[in-house]
């Protein structure tokens, strides 16, 4: 199977962040909402998946992505940043950040699953925070 990487998708994946501001200029050249073929994941997915909080909130600034779109494993956007962010160090601080722009912009978890391990590590997430004071 050939594998075609979208100019966008190359953007993120490698952090050029005047690129994908340059590219969402002209996003009337190119397709928003685009998925890659094996992974069925659009512009969203992959800046979840590098955790990159400017990134993610250039593409939901412009409003062009579908904020809740399933990938191929049944993965929402927030379902990703929040695994990501949940099992790495991340600081508390950066972690709420983004949680919180992800969440003021409608996103969703898949399932009720995502949702309930969300409730119930956010107060272990709460927990160790408070440990560091």
């Amino acid at each position: 199977m050939t594998v075609f990487h979208y100019p966008l998708h190359i953007a993120i994946k490698q952090d050029f962040i005047e690129l994908v501001k340059l590219i969402l200029n002209y996003k009337q050249l190119f397709n928003m909402k685009i998925e890659e073929t094996y992974t069925k994941r659009i512009a969203l997915h992959i800046a979840a998946g590098k955790c990159s909080i400017e990134i993610i909130s250039l593409l939901l600034e412009e409003g062009q992505v579908e904020e809740n779109q399933i990938d191929l494993n049944g993965h929402t956007p927030l379902d990703i940043v929040w695994k990501l962010l949940n099992n790495l160090d991340y600081e508390f601080e950066y972690r709420e950040e983004t949680l919180k722009l992800m969440l003021s912009y409608k996103c969703k978890f898949s399932s009720l699953k995502s949702l309930t391990e969300f409730y119930t590590n956010l107060l272990s997430s709460f927990r160790r925070f408070e440990s560091n004071f």
